[in-house]
């Protein structure tokens, strides 16, 4: 009985290791809570700069009455369950959403970054608990994105966040890990420069509109300074050929009209 028990045990553990990916939810369908039970929803975003490459980590919680709506327009056959298939074709379609709508910037400072968006394969976790009602029908989901970003060649961080789905989230809170070799010289919001905070929140209805703009800043490596180099001289020789040209041509003006 015992060896059948650890057997089990083993079994469960390696199945949820398995469906971690995409379907913790189907399998825990308890483990599923609100940090804040009375809110309808909620938001966590995490910066972690702690690590060899930066990531990026964003949790949705959903309460009872909207994670009742999200399973109901997962349950494509209307049978009232959401299947393993119908799961993965609801995360699909929220990560989809996710990717279009969060974009992250780095550069040697807030200053001069470059922007692009979220991108797939950098996806590292994908985590849903809740598809199956628990106890609190509560629906949680989170996406864990490895950015491969080396902060050793980087000095400031911003990410722009929209995604502004399921409509009816509450609040949204930040978490900005520090880089392990240097402390932060900026972080927070974007909206509110200076200073350092690593922990925030946002009121959603209290928030001006627009994306949400998380930045960090931190003393930029020997490479992200030189990293800036070739830009900058490659843009002050554009600007000098081009003053030249001006020259030339205004030369050339006065000649013909002598």
């Amino acid at each position: 009985m015992l060896g059948a028990s650890l057997r089990r045990g083993r079994l469960a553990a390696v199945a949820r290791r398995c469906l971690g990916l995409t379907l913790l939810g189907f399998a825990l369908p308890a483990a599923a809570h609100l940090r804040f039970p009375k809110l309808a929803a909620e938001r966590e975003i995490q910066v972690d700069l702690s690590g060899p490459s930066i990531q990026l980590h964003y949790r949705v919680g959903l309460g009872a009455t909207l994670a009742d709506q999200a399973r109901a327009s997962a349950d494509r056959d209307g049978d009232r369950k959401v299947s393993a298939l119908e799961s993965n074709a609801a995360m699909d379609a929220r990560t989809a959403s996710l990717l279009r709508r969060v974009s992250v910037c780095a550069g040697p400072s807030l200053s001069d970054v470059r922007c692009r968006p979220l991108e797939r394969r950098e996806l590292a976790r994908l985590e849903s608990e809740g598809w199956v009602p628990g106890p609190t029908r509560h629906l949680h989901v989170t996406w864990v994105f490895d950015l491969r970003l080396d902060p050793h060649e980087y000095g400031a961080f911003r990410v722009e966040d929209d995604y502004q789905e399921p409509p009816g989230v509450e609040i949204t809170d930040v978490k900005i890990k520090p880089p392990n070799f240097a402390a932060l010289t900026e972080a927070g919001d974007a909206e509110r420069p200076g200073g350092v905070t690593r922990e925030f929140t946002w009121i959603e209805r209290s928030r001006p509109p627009g994306p949400r703009r998380i930045v960090a800043a931190w003393p930029a490596s020997r490479s992200a300074v030189a990293s800036g180099w070739p830009v900058a001289l490659a843009a002050l020789l554009l600007s000098g050929l081009g003053y030249l040209a001006l020259r030339r041509r205004a030369g050339a003006a006065g000649s013909s009209e002598r």
